[in-house]
C-alpha cells in the first residue's frame, strides 16, 4: 500500500534552503501554483527519504510567503554601478484604477547579443510603481528614482508610447548619455497596423472571417475556425492569422477540395491576389523582429536585416515598398545611436514574458486587482543561489513585504471587494489567496 502525502506544515516552521529553493523552482519552472507546489511537495516527501528528505512540507501560504519575499530581496538588492546599463519598461494593467509601472534591467556588456534573445534569467527587476495615471511627469519621476540602483542607464527601450517617449526625453535632460530606443516588435506591429488598417480588403477579409467563426463556432465544422484576432494587441499577435489565409486559398486550390472547406471559406478566392501581399509584408517585419531581438542595435544591424530579407523574394508591390522602407529607417535611426563598437538592446519582448508569469502568479487575483503579490515577480527573474536564498529570506521577513504593499497599493481592489461582500475578517488585515 502506498503511503499518503504528508500532511502540510503550518507556517512559521524551518525548512532547509533545498526545500525552500525547490518550491520556487516548482512555482517558476514548472508553472504550478502556491496551491499545486504544496501539494507536489508532499506527494514527492510521500516517495521517500530519497525523493525529499524532509518530514515536513510547506502549506501554499509559506511557498507564497517565500515568494514575496525572495521577490522583494530581488527589488531591493544592491547593484552594481560599474557597467552601462538598459532598461526596459512597460506597465501593466488588470481591474482598478492602477497600472503597475515596471523597470526591467541587464548590464550591457551581459546581454548575449548575436547568440539568443534575453531570457528572465538575464534581467533584474528594478522598480515597481502603481500609477494611477501614467503621464510623462511620472515616467521621469519614476526613471530618475531608478537611477539609485544602477546608477544613469545608457539606454532605455519601450514600446514608443507618448507617455514614455516623453518621459524618456525629460529623463534625458539630467542624464544626456541615456537614449531611448523603440522596441522593434512595437514598431512593426504598429507599421503593419498603419497599411493594413488603410486597406479596405483587409478590413472586409477580417470582418469575413470573424463571421465565419461565428457561424461554425458551434457546428460539427469548428474544427475549420481561423486564429483570433484579440481585440487588444492584435497586430503583434497576428502572424496565425496571416497563415491562416494562404493555407484556406491551397486548400480551396486542390485538385479535390474539401466540401466544407469550400461551403464555408469559398469566399477566400477573392482574395487571391491581396493575401500574398499581406504575408510578403508580415514576413518582412518578422525577419527585421528576429535580427533585432537576437542581434541588438549595432554598425552591422542594418545588413543583417538585409540579409535577412534577401530570401524573402517579396512580391512588387507599392505598399511592401513603403514598409520596407519605413523599416529601414526605422533600423538606420537606431543604429545611429549605437557608439562605434556598441551594441544596444532593441526589443522589450522579454518585458511581455515577464507580466505574463506575474499574471500566471496572481491567478485568480489578477480579477482583483493589483495587490502586493506583484513583488514576487522578482523571485521569476534572475537567477540564484541557496546561499542568496538564506541570505535574503534573513534579511527580508515577511512584515516589511507586507508594510511595502500597503504604502504601495493602499486599500487595493481586491481588499474593497472583500469590505463590500462583508467578508473582510477584521479591520487593516490582509489574508492572501494562496493560489
Amino acid at each position: 500500500m502506498s503511503r499518503p502525502p504528508k500532511r502540510f506544515v503550518p507556517r512559521g516552521g524551518q525548512y532547509p534552503v533545498a526545500v525552500i529553493g525547490l518550491a520556487v523552482a516548482l512555482v517558476r519552472q514548472a508553472g504550478l501554483s502556491f496551491r499545486g507546489t504544496a501539494a507536489a511537495l508532499a506527494v514527492v516527501a510521500a516517495a521517500g527519504p530519497t525523493a525529499l528528505d524532509t518530514d515536513r512540507t510547506p502549506c501554499p501560504t509559506t511557498v507564497r510567503s517565500w515568494v514575496v519575499r525572495l521577490g522583494y530581496a530581488h527589488l531591493t538588492r544592491p547593484l552594481a554601478h560599474d557597467h552601462s546599463w538598459a532598461w526596459l519598461i512597460d506597465h501593466t494593467l488588470q481591474i482598478g484604477h492602477q497600472k503597475l509601472f515596471a523597470i526591467f534591467g541587464i548590464p550591457l556588456d551581459q546581454v548575449p547579443f548575436g547568440v539568443r534573445p534575453l531570457p528572465l534569467a538575464d534581467v533584474h527587476l528594478l522598480a515597481l510603481v502603481p500609477m494611477a495615471t501614467t503621464n510623462r511627469a511620472q515616467v521621469a519621476t519614476a526613471l530618475a528614482d531608478a537611477v539609485a540602483r544602477t546608477g544613469p542607464p545608457r539606454q532605455i527601450v519601450s514600446d514608443g508610447a507618448t507617455e514614455w517617449r516623453a518621459g524618456i526625453q525629460d529623463f534625458r535632460v539630467r542624464y544626456p548619455d541615456t537614449v531611448g530606443v523603440a522596441d522593434v516588435t512595437h514598431v512593426a506591429a504598429n507599421l503593419l497596423k498603419h497599411y493594413w488598417e488603410g486597406d479596405p480588403q483587409w478590413a472586409a477579409f477580417t470582418r469575413q472571417m470573424a463571421a465565419t467563426a461565428a457561424a461554425i463556432r458551434q457546428t460539427r465544422s469548428a474544427h475549420l475556425m481561423a486564429p483570433t484576432l484579440r481585440a487588444r494587441g492584435r497586430y503583434l499577435s497576428v502572424a496565425a492569422f496571416v497563415r491562416f489565409g494562404p493555407f484556406v486559398l491551397r486548400k480551396l486550390q486542390a485538385a479535390e477540395p474539401d466540401a466544407d472547406v469550400v461551403a464555408h471559406y469559398g469566399w477566400v478566392a477573392g482574395y487571391a491576389a491581396a493575401l500574398p501581399v499581406w504575408a510578403d509584408q508580415h514576413a518582412l517585419a518578422q525577419a527585421t523582429v528576429r535580427v533585432v531581438r537576437v542581434d541588438g542595435f549595432g554598425a552591422r544591424t542594418p545588413a543583417l536585416v538585409a540579409e535577412a530579407w534577401e530570401p524573402l523574394a517579396t512580391r512588387d508591390h507599392p505598399t511592401t515598398e513603403r514598409l520596407r522602407n519605413r523599416l529601414r529607417a526605422y533600423v538606420g535611426r537606431e543604429t545611429r545611436a549605437a557608439r562605434p563598437g556598441e551594441r544596444l538592446v532593441g526589443s522589450t519582448e522579454i518585458v511581455e514574458s515577464a507580466f505574463g508569469v506575474l499574471k500566471r502568479l496572481s491567478g485568480d487575483q489578477s480579477a482583483s486587482g493589483l495587490t502586493g503579490l506583484s513583488v514576487g515577480l522578482g523571485a521569476m527573474i534572475g537567477t540564484t543561489t541557496p546561499e542568496q536564498i538564506q541570505a535574503d529570506l534573513e534579511r527580508v521577513p515577511e512584515k516589511v513585504v507586507q508594510t511595502w504593499a500597503k504604502l504601495m497599493f493602499g486599500s487595493t481592489v481586491q481588499w474593497l471587494r472583500r469590505k463590500f461582500l462583508g467578508t473582510d475578517p477584521s479591520p487593516g488585515k490582509t489574508v492572501p489567496n494562496p493560489g
